[in-house]
């Protein structure tokens, strides 16, 4: 099993000091997003050592991995140990509000731990872990999904075409309309042509 962690390696080995300088300097420059990407834990202060997912990854991901668990409710596949130790640190960060983990259902395909800041329905994803048999490059899962969502849209639009062509065909064999025997199957927009 393969797994790939996402924390900034520079931010994890931090030493207090170190720790302590970052937020002297955040605090000097006036860097409000830094600022935003730390936490306070009892009484020390400490920064996020995972990143949001960028547009791309966020993308990529939610069209292979359309469903979601929690954490606490996942069974398609063991998680892995170091995936484990990542969920734990994270969750001790006392940052994140919610995890996930987005997952092709029936089918253990590359799932993705992602944590989220707060419970808004906005709230950004960020990316923490993945684990599958073989891990691929990010290019080659931009191309699996831009298959599949291209091949999901044909789907749908044909399914939207026959239908289309089905009620064309119901209309074009009525020789007249009477309002009082129009069936409520057809929309009312049908009507405003």
């Amino acid at each position: 099993m393969q797994v790939e962690t996402y924390e900034i390696e520079e931010v994890v080995d931090e030493t207090t000091e170190m720790t302590d300088e970052a937020l002297r300097l955040i605090g000097v420059l006036g860097l409000k997003g830094q600022e935003s990407l730390t936490t306070k834990k009892e009484d020390t202060t400490c920064r996020i050592p995972y990143r949001k997912m960028n547009r791309t990854e966020h993308a990529v991901y939610q069209v292979l991995c359309p469903t979601t668990f929690s954490p606490e409710e996942y069974s398609e596949c063991p998680i892995p140990v170091r995936v484990l130790q990542v969920f734990e640190h994270a969750k001790g960060l006392d940052f994140f509000t919610k995890f996930k983990i987005w997952a092709a259902e029936g089918q253990v395909k590359d799932p993705v731990l992602v944590a989220y800041d707060s419970d808004s329905y906005s709230a950004e994803p960020y990316i923490l872990a993945r684990w599958g048999e073989i891990l691929d490059e990010m290019p080659a899962l931009i191309n699996k999904a831009s298959k599949r969502w291209k091949d999901t849209c044909v789907v749908k639009l044909k399914d939207i075409k026959a239908g289309i062509q089905s009620t064309l065909a119901r209309l074009e064999e009525m020789d007249s309309i009477d309002p009082e025997k129009i069936s409520s199957s057809y929309p009312s927009f049908y009507w405003s042509i």
